[in-house]
């Protein structure tokens, strides 16, 4: 395969996982909930407080001061269905739901 054969191949398939990363962000519903789902942005005090925005592809970048992270990562699992005032075991340490949006 020539060196441009190779290029094609990578970015056709970067492109198929940013168009399966859209998919799932189609399913993310922002509505306001009573429970931690996809799409949720949830605030937590610990040893700190922290803002949390559950995406599907999430990899723990942060936009300002929300660190968004995948429903699949360590922290997303430990979030997952939980309620604002519910105590959670996060990679970090304990903490608390205080505020879900």
């Amino acid at each position: 395969m020539t060196s441009q054969g190779y290029l094609t191949a990578g970015l056709a398939a970067r492109i198929a996982e940013v168009q399966a990363v859209l998919d799932l962000l189609d399913q993310v519903s922002m509505d306001e909930a009573a429970r931690v789902v996809a799409g949720a942005l949830v605030t937590t005090e610990g040893d700190e407080e922290r803002q949390w925005m559950l995406l599907p592809g999430g990899e723990g970048d942060a936009v300002g001061e929300v660190t968004i992270v995948s429903p699949q990562s360590p922290v997303g699992r430990a979030l997952l269905g939980r309620e604002e005032g519910d105590e959670v075991q996060l990679p970090s340490g304990d903490a608390e739901i205080v505020a879900l949006r």
